[in-house]
């Protein structure tokens, strides 16, 4: 059975069976053989997703060929940090879009409005469409009909898109490739009774919580502590403690 992605267990798995294939003096060949039997062992992952992650572990293992105190470089721990946190990202995108395709096909889902998230440089032609509501396709079916009505004149009069066609040609929103746009389930009565503006401001303009520098070295003592603990040469092992921070 194939795991479940997370960036943290991911970059300590790599660094452990990095240095423990390095001090055991293992060819590069076959560490490549490795590194991408644990890059395939991950659900959901596309091709470049498992290019991205193996290319950034195995160019780190080469640079630990040179000397396994390598490892503890910025650059290389970094490469390997950033790229599973990117695809990590990818497959929270993912799993929104996926989530929001069976709410759209439930017929006895309630919701039919959608706010798009906002973001700063977004994809060509996607500006002037993020952070609006937009609607259901099928709302009549999910909605009351003493309230068909209220969406229907809340559509005329704000000229309201529906997500299907916002997600289809020419617009793409969320469809096209690496579009990080999502949809945000909005109540029906909340879209009526406020301003476009107010619910833009409430919930499109959340953006995730950003890593922190506390975030990076807690990680970071954590896999070069494990490390260290995994090699038996003293200065390798020095190189891994000297790397990990007192505080942060």
């Amino acid at each position: 059975m194939k795991k479940k992605f997370s960036y943290k267990r991911y970059v300590k798995r790599i660094y452990l069976y990095v240095t423990r294939m390095l001090e055991k003096g293992e060819p590069l060949i076959n560490i490549r053989k490795g590194l991408r039997r644990i890059v395939n062992s991950y659900e959901g992952l596309n091709r470049n997703e498992r290019y991205a992650l193996f290319n950034s572990a195995y160019n780190g293992a080469r640079q630990g060929k040179h000397g396994i105190e390598n490892l503890t470089s910025r650059k290389v721990y970094d490469s390997i940090l950033h790229t599973a946190r990117n695809v990590k990202s990818n497959l929270n995108l993912k799993r929104n879009k996926m989530k929001l395709f069976d709410t759209l096909k439930d017929s006895s889902n309630s919701i039919i409005f959608y706010c798009c998230s906002w973001h700063t440089h977004p994809a060509e032609g996607h500006k002037d469409y993020q952070g609006k509501i937009y609607v259901d396709r099928y709302w009549r079916q999910k909605t009351p009909q003493r309230m068909h009505y209220s969406v229907s004149s809340y559509i005329r009069n704000h000229g309201t898109i529906t997500v299907q066609d916002a997600m289809e040609g020419p617009i793409w929103l969320l469809t096209r490739p690496y579009c990080k746009h999502y949809f945000i389930p909005i109540q029906t009565e909340e879209v009526l009774t406020n301003s476009a503006n107010k619910i833009a401001r409430e919930y499109a303009y959340r953006p995730e919580t950003p890593y922190t520098v506390k975030d990076y070295y807690l990680l970071r003592n954590e896999v070069f502590r494990s490390a260290s603990e995994r090699v038996d040469d003293y200065t390798v092992k020095e190189a891994f403690i000297k790397k990990i921070r007192r505080s942060v």
